[in-house]
């Protein structure tokens, strides 16, 4: 099975914004940005992103977003969002044994590695996408096969690091990941747009963007 964890996604100065996808995205970055500097809380904005994403076309069921954090209790908190539920789950991850199996053993642990051996070429991006259904179906984490399970077809990670070195004010990055129940998974347009759209709203409001996973 090819590994697509280093396939790169569609390059920003590659996009247009003219035509139907970029006038979403400029939508839905603007509308972040605005909540953002109104204060909105991360389990808000992180509902209020998944459901305008339904909303332009995207066939999303699942979407995940955590980042690691220096605090000397908790290691790290997320937001897990689904369609069925109409509901954010907010999570904190208490450092230890337990925690730190979990990580090793996801998508984001696999990407925090690639992340560490590239970290000399430059490349803080880095992700993955897994079939879940069909005959290229790849379930060699145990959440995939959780998502198999109930229902997904289609799965999408990345973790982002804020630069080549991290910044350790800010922990090590984050990761966020996309599922899809629709039989057939994602089309290569959806998730090119999920990407763009997301790593858009990290690239040029980071500060934003920390402000609110922090709750400040």
């Amino acid at each position: 099975m090819r590994d697509t964890s280093r396939t790169p996604p569609m390059p920003l100065s590659s996009l247009s914004f003219d035509g139907p996808l970029g006038r979403q995205i400029v939508e839905l970055h603007t509308w972040v940005v605005r909540e953002g500097i109104r204060g909105a809380d991360a389990a808000a904005l992180f509902d209020g992103f998944c459901q305008r994403l339904v909303i332009a076309g995207a066939p999303l069921w699942r979407a995940f977003i955590g980042m690691p954090t220096l605090h000397p209790q908790w290691g790290g908190y997320s937001y897990t969002w689904r369609r069925d539920l109409n509901a954010i789950e907010p999570s904190q991850f208490e450092r230890g044994y337990e925690y730190e199996q979990i990580l090793l053993h996801s998508p984001f642990g696999y990407l925090i590695r690639q992340v560490e051996k590239s970290s000399q070429e430059g490349d803080p991006w880095q992700h993955l996408r897994r079939r879940l259904t069909g005959p290229e179906a790849q379930h060699d984490f145990p959440i995939l096969k959780e998502l198999a399970a109930a229902g997904a077809s289609d799965y999408f990670a990345e973790v982002v690091r804020f630069g080549a070195d991290g910044d350790p004010s800010y922990g090590t990055g984050i990761g966020y990941s996309f599922a899809t129940d629709r039989p057939g998974g994602f089309s290569d347009d959806e998730v090119s747009g999920q990407i763009v759209t997301f790593d858009i709203w990290i690239s040029y409001d980071p500060v934003v963007f920390l402000q609110i996973m922090a709750g400040a």
